[in-house]
């Protein structure tokens, strides 16, 4: 497990560790999203990356907390139980779009194999 921060320097995501900073390129998580083993994997790490949301965050992610007309989304409840608004481009909201077609979400937006039931940390690794 990583113990301290998640940062964004340049065009690299950075992971550090006690001893030890891992440097993701651009590159490198374009290849993590490319290999998700579901469409629905691709969609939600996109959908990470992009935002820069966490993990938890979007497992507690509903259907309805996604405003398509304003480009955004809502996250209730994040870090410190506080909420907030984060702004989406056009083309995470498509691709929403096309993931909500394909995969009929029912009440959460990244549901488990049965409708309606959230999906498990677990499931992401």
């Amino acid at each position: 497990m990583f113990d301290a921060s998640l940062e964004f320097e340049k065009n690299c995501l950075v992971l550090e560790r006690k001893e030890i900073t891992f440097y993701f390129i651009k590159e490198d998580i374009v290849k993590i999203i490319e290999n998700a083993a579901t469409f629905k994997q691709k969609v939600l790490l996109t959908f990470i990356y992009v935002t820069g949301i966490r993990l938890s965050e979007v497992i507690n992610m509903k259907i309805e907390d996604v405003d398509g007309h304003r480009l955004q989304v809502r996250v209730n409840g994040g870090k410190g139980n506080k909420d907030r608004l984060i702004i989406i481009p056009q083309k995470m909201l498509e691709l929403l779009r096309i993931y909500y077609l394909k995969e009929k979400p029912k009440i959460y937006l990244f549901n488990s194999k049965t409708k309606g039931v959230q999906y498990a940390h677990r499931s992401y690794n």
